[in-house]
């Protein structure tokens, strides 16, 4: 009697637990339809697998056994009438809440918070009026919400016959640490010009910094808020799956250019960039080309020599940063193959040799 009362008491367990599962995934599903984009995870077999998977929604991340997905709500039902079965988990962007800074004067702001849209936008302006000789702010367009996609031109008033670099972040809208970051670069850059590695940078390059690509995934929950960001824009499209893909097709992810790529690919038509980064979030690693093709770059060797030196250098400061993969980098396709992403635009379409920093 008591081992058959031990395992009434374990069966009851299991039932309720897979009850909780259920109602659990349920509470998820009908947080991610409010929400507009969903998050899951599904497990992998193989690698080769995840180009199966990238058809149906935007892949973000594989540890080698499972792929850490977002999809719109068409994407979503699609996979499941394929036959998956994915495990939802709670939106990045609705996980905490966090704190946000609404002043007007960038003195005022001392990095502990995220700004609103218009805070965000008033400190880039000031940035140009603060320091007209060495930073212009180039408004390369006005989406339909009224935000701009704001790129700071930082160099010592003479740019001419210097190489132009460019500096990009959160083209996922709720990847927002690189976005903070480029704002702490372009502050720092201005703010201290007796420094030898600013006047190093501000005297030999004409240097391009657009902190946040995809303002719309990251105020989807309103101007005075990043909770609620989304990895697409306004339309949720994936702005690093809608680039022409010099590997695949003009429009690998079936898409319309979106206003957001049209006006980045103007600005690299404009512009030759001889090198560039993109900053994204969610692992820790230094990704360089190619993404959607397992044939090396040529120039391979030189790719991981600066990725080493990036990763490298953090490892000063925390050795456990950036420490899996191969000592901190990786080659795109290795970890996992996409399609129209920025970086193989950019090195193949552009000539810039672009990496993406996670």
């Amino acid at each position: 009697m008591k081992i058959l009362r031990i395992f009434t008491i374990i069966l009851a367990t299991l039932i309720c637990g897979n009850i909780f599962a259920q109602e659990s995934q349920k509470e998820l599903e009908q947080i991610s339809k409010n929400h507009g984009e969903y998050y899951f995870s599904l497990p992998v077999q193989k690698p080769a697998e995840i180009q199966t998977i990238s058809r149906f929604c935007s892949v973000d991340a594989f540890d080698g056994q499972t792929v850490t997905c977002y999809a719109n709500h068409e994407q979503y039902q699609s996979l499941l009438k394929h036959g998956y079965q994915p495990t939802l988990m709670m939106p990045p962007s609705l996980q905490f809440k966090v704190e946000m800074w609404d002043g007007s004067d960038r003195a005022n702001y001392d990095w502990d918070a995220y700004p609103t849209y218009e805070a965000y936008e008033a400190m880039m302006y000031q940035f140009g009026t603060d320091h007209p000789d060495k930073c212009e702010i180039l408004t390369l367009g006005t989406l339909a919400s009224g935000r701009k996609i704001l790129v700071a031109r930082l160099n010592n008033g003479q740019p001419e016959g210097k190489p132009k670099f460019l500096y990009t972040s959160t083209i996922h809208g709720d990847e927002t640490t690189g976005w903070i970051m480029m704002l702490r670069l372009i502050d720092y850059l201005l703010e201290n010009p007796d420094e030898p590695e600013v006047q190093e940078v501000m005297d030999n390059i004409d240097l391009y910094v657009g902190p946040n690509t995809n303002p719309d995934g990251t105020y989807h929950g309103g101007n005075n808020t990043v909770n609620g960001a989304r990895r697409g824009n306004a339309n949720n499209i994936d702005m690093n799956r809608n680039y022409p893909d010099p590997h695949g097709s003009a429009h690998p992810d079936g898409n319309e250019y979106q206003l957001e790529t049209q006006w980045f690919m103007q600005l690299a038509e404009e512009n030759a960039f001889v090198m560039g980064a993109n900053y994204h979030g969610g692992s820790e690693v230094m990704n360089y080309p190619w993404d959607n093709t397992y044939t090396l770059h040529a120039d391979d060797d030189w790719y991981q020599l600066v990725c080493h030196e990036y990763a490298d250098l953090t490892h000063e400061v925390n050795p456990n940063y950036m420490s899996d993969f191969n000592n901190g980098i990786t080659n795109g396709a290795q970890w996992y193959m996409i399609g129209g992403g920025r970086q193989d635009y950019m090195n193949g379409y552009r000539q810039c040799r672009e990496v993406t920093i996670e």
